[in-house]
């Protein structure tokens, strides 16, 4: 679950020059909602209650985030990654 808090002002600054259909680096990275966003609207507490007992539990949603993330794993390469892409953008 991804969260995100911000005053109006902003969030209405960013909707306006930000043009990507998630936030999390996990979704853009997959190219699909992997993980839930939760902000601005999107967000309540009831809501927020829902998607972490889903998350608790063994659902079908908890194991596909968990599929998800395992392949997140092979496609940034494992351990070390920051540093290679770190030095791939410098090079």
């Amino acid at each position: 679950v991804y969260l995100m808090w911000g005053g109006g002002f902003s969030n209405w600054v960013a909707s306006k020059v930000v043009k990507v259909r998630w936030i999390s680096l996990v979704n853009l990275i997959l190219g699909r909602e992997c993980v839930k966003e939760l902000f601005q609207k999107k967000y309540s507490h009831k809501k927020l209650v829902e998607e972490l007992r889903e998350l608790s539990e063994e659902t079908a949603a908890r194991k596909k985030m968990l599929e998800d993330y395992d392949e997140l794993r092979q496609l940034v390469g494992g351990k070390g990654c920051s540093e290679r892409a770190a030095r791939a953008i410098f090079q």
